[in-house]
């Protein structure tokens, strides 16, 4: 019920609405003066504060975060911030960063489904990337612990995905979108390692396709985050590289503006 109403008032709702549609919900009356506290004792968890008042001028509730359902062998909700991604972008320090707006919106206008009607995905491959040259840092950071928030609340497994996507896009100030279609195919590999010279250890006849969990902006790069309960086992740094080289090739920015994590 808290993150419900945390999320709802991060839209642009005002108190009074939000108790409203809690009360609807759940049949329990939220005091205005409980949620003021309840907004105080997160307020270090949902950054987005900073920035709720200047989207809220420009998009109502109802239309700041754009979603759409994908029907690609299972049913993925894919979601785009318009005002975090409009106000991000911007700044001086990621407006070189836009033509990722122009493939998110073109994705959710025009995603090509047919590509993701095939079982070759990013998440399955093997690939044998020389990891020698790459920076892999562990950190304990934002995302941690947001999710160390949102995971008490979710009691059925198969839900804690979608509702830390659900609290990210709507709370924090850096998720852009969530569930994002990409794929990759054996032209942009070749355009990899023909044009720009890079030794890219993939051989598939086929497209490679795969959802981004979270895009981020920040700090000049844009980050691609993916939800791995068992990452310490399943090490997926093949899948997010995979998604960096398709995201690159989508919006023309270079690989170097990409952090994977």
């Amino acid at each position: 019920m808290i993150l419900e109403a945390l999320m709802l008032y991060y839209r642009g709702e005002n108190r009074e609405h939000t108790s409203q549609r809690i009360k609807e919900r759940f049949g329990i009356a939220v005091p205005a003066r409980t949620l003021s506290t309840w907004l105080a004792e997160y307020r270090e968890l949902t950054t987005y504060a900073r920035l709720r008042a200047q989207c809220a001028t420009e998009f109502r509730p109802n239309r700041i975060i754009r979603s759409v359902r994908l029907q690609h062998q299972q049913v993925c909700q894919y979601g785009i911030h318009r005002g975090k991604l409009a106000a991000t972008l911007a700044t001086t320090q990621h407006n070189r960063l836009q033509p990722l707006d122009g493939f998110l919106t073109e994705m959710a206008q025009n995603c090509p489904h047919h590509l993701f009607a095939t079982d070759a995905r990013a998440s399955q491959g093997k690939m044998a990337f020389d990891l020698n040259a790459v920076e892999i840092k562990v950190k304990r950071n934002h995302a941690g612990r947001v999710a160390d928030l949102v995971l008490q609340a979710v009691t059925h497994n198969k839900r804690r995905h979608d509702e830390l996507q659900r609290f990210m896009l709507a709370t924090d100030s850096v998720t852009v979108a969530v569930e994002v279609p990409i794929f990759l195919s054996a032209g942009d590999v070749e355009y990899f390692r023909k044009k720009l010279g890079f030794h890219v250890p993939i051989e598939t006849p086929t497209t490679l396709t795969g959802h981004i969990d979270f895009v981020q902006i920040r700090n000049g790069f844009i980050h691609i985050l993916d939800y791995k309960p068992k990452a310490r086992l399943e090490k997926p740094i093949a899948q997010v590289m995979v998604y960096a080289l398709a995201l690159s090739r989508r919006t023309g920015l270079k690989l170097y503006d990409f952090v994977c994590a």
